[in-house]
């Protein structure tokens, strides 16, 4: 088996019924200091901050409850699904080859930052790990948050879940 890593902060997911706020405009949010997850929902990140772009790679994924699912791509080309959980340092998943249907473990760190409140533009903070999770804020080392998920990114999202969800729920 093969291990990989990367990294990995919070954010605020985007749900069917509700958009990412990208304005920059100041909210704070009371966290639970306990809390180590993201909020559930369907993130989408890139190698490019536009999707769709040709040789760029992507992730789609949803969180529920400490669980992921999702897969990577590349537009126009084939992708690979994973699952796995999320605990307060770290995605661990499982990626499946999509050619031979071989499972490779990869692990992407979580990297926490720690703002309390955002006011206006964007913060740049020291990077610094924590047990507290901020919402809004999104980062994978190497991958650009995207707000809003495309029909395709949906149905890559739909088959995986159809082939591991059941995977996710042992």
């Amino acid at each position: 088996m093969v291990t990989t890593s990367s990294t990995i902060a919070t954010a605020a997911p985007q749900r069917p019924d509700q958009a990412i706020d990208t304005t920059g405009r100041a909210y704070t949010q009371a966290t639970n200091p306990n809390a180590s997850m993201p909020d559930d929902g369907i993130y989408l990140y890139g190698e490019s901050s536009q999707p769709g772009q040709i040789g760029q790679e992507y992730l789609v994924f949803e969180a529920n409850q400490g669980k992921v699912l999702g897969a990577v791509y590349m537009p126009q080309s084939e992708y690979s699904c994973f699952y796995g959980t999320l605990d307060s340092k770290q995605m661990n998943l499982t990626v499946i080859d999509p050619y031979n249907q071989t499972a490779l473990s990869h692990t992407i760190s979580r990297e926490q930052r720690s703002p309390i409140a955002i006011v206006g533009e964007r913060l740049s903070l020291d990077h610094r790990y924590s047990a507290i999770t901020y919402p809004y804020h999104v980062g994978l080392e190497g991958y650009q948050a995207i707000s809003s998920i495309s029909d395709s990114d949906q149905e890559i999202l739909r088959v995986c879940r159809d082939n591991y969800q059941a995977r996710v729920t042992e």
